[in-house]
């Protein structure tokens, strides 16, 4: 009896354990969205694998000076042996026995002070730079996925629109406000973040005075920028299809790259 009883809790509990957990993962499921507009999934994902991304970003960047450190090592070993003969023949005379893990254990306390020295004041610095860091930050700027999207769908528009015609030339409109998504401002419904409430911004476009058929590494719509981990950001869309995501500082570059080729073609005609 007292056996089946045994048994019987036994299976109780992990009965309980189980619904336990499936609760748990329903809960997390429904919190999900939660987490991920908070910024908290960020920042516990940051926590728990941040110093695999500072390996990734350090390692690399590390270099060793075998002048500086075999030396320190030659020396130690040095030392631990002439310290393990010397403590060897004092225990002798007191008729003790001494182990070579005994002086292992006290050589290994130079490394570790020499670690410790280098761990607390980096401890330090990072804590006091921690404490003046704004962990969780919202960007007023749209999701890059977003702004994505957007250029991609004005390119699927452009070229739809400019290439209505049977054979080339095939030329894109002179402005997007010549586009059938901007005069009924559907555009707004399709980019509107349901997170930014604020109206979306249309990106730059480049392509009047090109046409379907131009250079298909030229630009042809450059996205609002929006907040990425290098900073902030822009998505270029070439008129061949093609997106690119650029650092803000590199839009000057492709914005001329677009108006010198330009200044050509119209140069040719």
């Amino acid at each position: 009896m007292s056996k089946a009883t045994t048994s019987q809790r036994v299976q109780q509990i992990i009965v309980a354990i189980i619904l336990c957990f499936l609760v748990g993962m329903f809960l997390l499921f429904l919190a999900i969205p939660f987490l991920y507009f908070t910024g908290i999934a960020q920042v516990l994902w940051r926590l728990v694998t941040g110093w695999i991304f500072f390996l990734n970003d350090h390692l690399p960047r590390m270099s060793t000076n075998a002048a500086t450190w075999v030396p320190g090592v030659l020396a130690l070993i040095i030392a631990a042996a002439v310290g393990h003969g010397f403590l060897r023949a004092w225990a002798k005379r007191r008729e003790k026995r001494w182990s070579l893990g005994s002086t292992l254990a006290l050589a290994m306390i130079v490394p570790v002070l020499f670690v410790i020295s280098f761990l607390v004041p980096g401890i330090i610095l990072q804590g006091t730079q921690l404490a003046g860091v704004k962990w969780v930050h919202h960007s007023p700027s749209r999701p890059g996925w977003t702004q994505g999207s957007m250029v991609s769908d004005f390119w699927l528009e452009l070229v739809s629109t400019a290439t209505k015609q049977d054979e080339p030339p095939w030329p894109f409109p002179n402005s997007l406000a010549e586009l059938e998504t901007v005069k009924r401002g559907a555009w707004i419904r399709m980019a509107t973040d349901f997170r930014d409430p604020a109206p979306p911004e249309l990106p730059i476009y480049l392509g009047a005075g090109f046409s379907a058929d131009s250079d298909p590494g030229l630009p042809l719509l450059i996205s609002a920028r929006f907040a990425s981990e290098q900073g902030f950001s822009r998505y270029v869309k070439t008129i061949g299809g093609k997106q690119i995501m650029i650092r803000d500082a590199e839009t000057d570059q492709w914005i001329q790259r677009s108006l010198d080729a330009r200044a050509g073609v119209e140069k040719a005609r």
